[in-house]
């Protein structure tokens, strides 16, 4: 049965072989919000003659279309390794554990040069007929993991795309849409800790002796600053977008104010590393693999108003935003992830 409503809409990512070569979408996420859509430049002539009142419409051509927006869907357990991928600017694999039928994946921050996604949007019309806007030459240039308490752990990423093309055939028709079983991530599986020291074991950033941070709030922030306006002579479509800028990430915690230990980092202008491991149940064949995101940053600085602010009888939260650096060894961000995605 047709459905003429946004009941019927679909977005779906691949990454591209080559750039700005649009391929069949295969990961696809149940989705909240989308702001995709197509960008158009246009240019009037605006050139005076004699008695013309309104300019001419037949002197208004399109001299560039590409496009971009926001996306943003609750985190699973499956299809989110590809986003993450494009966020990161990574190189992972999934490998899986044993024979367990779990897998891992690493996401390492990495240079998005050279690789870019097609993203597919489906709009249902009233009668029911879905209509695809692919978005091919994909970058995303932001992204955001938050979660609430009662809410579950969202992630929202800003796009950037150099060409977006209508229905048409192969890649550009819409690609059947489907889901796997998963499970979200709820605030409630979002614990953090702190910690001074890690190591690396196997690939895994691994905090030593962390300390349980109890959180009322979190944010995670992420851009890979990149050139998005590279307008080239005799092409309506821009070149790829190439990263100019150093990669920024911050975030915020609310911690109910239980010790001095961050308001001392913040006024000593001292490090400290953070972690947020998203849990799940348990996935694949073995019986102890659960399915996992987490986020490992070795080297983080608290930012103006880490300290206490009593203004009432009520328990005192703190708010703590902070920058993500490089530690100078590793690196700055490891996102992880258990599913059972055998492909990221």
């Amino acid at each position: 049965m047709a459905i003429g409503s946004g009941l019927a809409a679909q977005i779906g990512i691949a990454k591209e072989s080559v750039v700005n070569t649009p391929v069949a979408v295969t990961a696809f996420n149940p989705f909240l919000t989308s702001t995709l859509m197509p960008r158009i430049t246009t240019a009037v002539d605006m050139g005076l003659q004699a008695g013309q009142l309104a300019p001419i419409g037949a002197r208004r051509i399109i001299t560039g279309l590409d496009g971009g927006g926001d996306v943003t869907f609750n985190v699973a357990s499956k299809a989110f390794g590809r986003w993450v991928q494009a966020a990161m600017g990574s190189t992972p694999t999934a490998t899986q554990i044993g024979t367990s039928g779990a897998y891992t994946q690493f996401h390492n921050l990495g240079s998005a040069d050279g690789t870019t996604f097609t993203i597919q949007v489906g709009a249902p019309e009233t009668g029911g007929t879905v209509d695809p806007l692919t978005f091919s030459g994909s970058k995303i240039t932001a992204w955001e993991l938050a979660a609430q308490p009662g809410g579950l752990m969202t992630f929202k990423a800003t796009v950037d795309s150099m060409k977006v093309q209508p229905t048409g055939a192969g890649a550009l028709g819409l690609q059947a849409a489907s889901y796997s079983a998963d499970q979200n991530f709820g605030f409630n599986q979002c614990a953090w800790s702190s910690f001074s020291a890690m190591t690396v074991v196997s690939s895994l950033w691994t905090p030593t002796s962390p300390t349980a941070l109890k959180v009322r709030n979190m944010s995670i922030k992420g851009a890979q600053p990149k050139k998005v306006d590279r307008w080239i002579a005799g092409s309506s479509t821009k070149d790829e977008q190439l990263g100019n800028g150093f990669t920024q990430a911050t975030g915020q915690i609310d911690i109910d104010y239980a010790s001095t230990t961050f308001q001392a980092a913040y006024l000593a202008g001292t490090s400290l590393g953070l972690q947020m491991s998203a849990t799940g149940s348990i996935i694949g064949t073995s019986g102890t693999n659960v399915a996992t995101v987490q986020v490992t940053m070795p080297y983080v600085t608290l930012e103006q108003g880490s300290t206490p602010q009593p203004n009432g009888p009520d328990v005192i939260t703190v708010s703590y935003p902070f920058t993500v650096y490089d530690d100078g060894t590793n690196g700055s961000m490891q996102i992880y992830i258990i599913s059972t995605d055998s492909a990221v």
